[in-house]
């Protein structure tokens, strides 16, 4: 069985896949002066484009500012906890994906202030960095060693694996996520849900199978450090979503005499927070059904518990 650790200090465990979401962050403290296409910002009123290459397993919109203490709670890789402080205080929205296993991993893109003179002075000393040529026609610095690109201007930065650009318009946003997502902290979307739903449901020892047509997950704050994340599903038909609203409420029932683990402090040394535990935190309400749309609203969770969701869905997206 799998069980997943509440993190000392906060801190969610490392995770190999899972980290692609979350890895970008800590190059976000260099920049560059190459050219760079300007994108706005996905939380305006009326964003119909995330500047991201489609085919992503998942995409995620995250309002740094709002979302930090969450954020706070992320293990980045190697990162220490100062730079770490210092990339977050920098960023004010970021938008990532992580794809499926091929030449391009992740990508990310971010919206703050970074000091672009500073660092382009140091990429182009660099023997590491090399400038090269976007198939969008920009500009941007390749590192080979590192396996990244990155491209920097003063108020926005591309960051990937891969080529950092997508070529226009990007990928389209959902046709209500803008709805969906608004007053959240951060929000994603699974556009092909079918399989990391299937991990995820697995990885909690339920045994559902969901077929899913699109999942949208939004974080909201939900009073003082707390949180509740809305999921909201599509189904083939209403007749199916009627039918996994059944299966999902005798779940619900058979987990609700668990202990719920949003009463548990967080400061508890590490204690392993146990798969079903995790579930029955998830599907604490019933489920709401309109036509073909499932929404679950999860019981109120703690920093430290939302970090750890934040993770796992990274984990299992693909």
């Amino acid at each position: 069985m799998l069980i997943l650790k509440r993190p000392r200090s906060r801190r969610v465990p490392r995770g190999a896949r899972g980290a692609a979401v979350f890895a970008v962050l800590p190059f976000l403290i260099f920049a560059s002066c190459v050219t760079a296409p300007k994108s706005p910002e996905p939380l305006g009123l009326g964003a119909e484009y995330l500047p991201l290459e489609p085919g992503a397993a998942l995409y995620m919109i995250m309002d740094v500012g709002k979302a930090r203490p969450v954020l706070d709670g992320v293990n980045f890789l190697e990162m220490g906890e100062g730079r770490a402080k210092q990339v977050l205080d920098m960023t004010k929205t970021a938008v990532t994906a992580v794809y499926p296993p091929g030449p391009k991993r992740f990508q990310a893109v971010a919206w703050g202030k970074y000091p672009a003179f500073r660092a382009g002075l140091s990429f182009a000393f660099s023997s590491e960095w090399k400038k090269a040529k976007s198939v969008s026609g920009a500009s941007y610095w390749r590192s080979g060693k590192a396996g990244l690109s990155l491209s920097f201007s003063a108020s926005q930065a591309y960051v990937s694996d891969g080529d950092p650009f997508a070529l226009s318009p990007g990928t389209a946003l959902p046709e209500d996520f803008g709805a969906f997502s608004r007053g959240s902290v951060l929000a994603c979307w699974f556009p092909e849900p079918r399989v990391p739903i299937d991990r995820l449901i697995a990885a909690l020892g339920l045994p559902l199978q969901i077929p899913a047509e699109e999942v949208l997950i939004g974080l909201y704050a939900a009073g003082e450090k707390k949180y509740e994340a809305l999921i909201r599903i599509e189904m083939p038909s209403s007749s199916q979503a009627r039918a996994v609203a059944a299966l999902l409420n005798m779940t619900r029932n058979f987990l609700s005499g668990l202990e719920n683990p949003a009463q548990a402090p967080d400061a508890d040394g590490g204690a392993p927070l146990d798969p079903a535990a995790l579930a029955a935190l998830l599907f604490a309400n019933l489920p709401v059904q309109d036509g073909v749309f499932l929404s679950i609203k999860t019981a109120p969770l703690s920093e430290t518990t939302a970090s750890l969701l934040l993770q796992i869905l990274s984990v299992y997206s693909y």
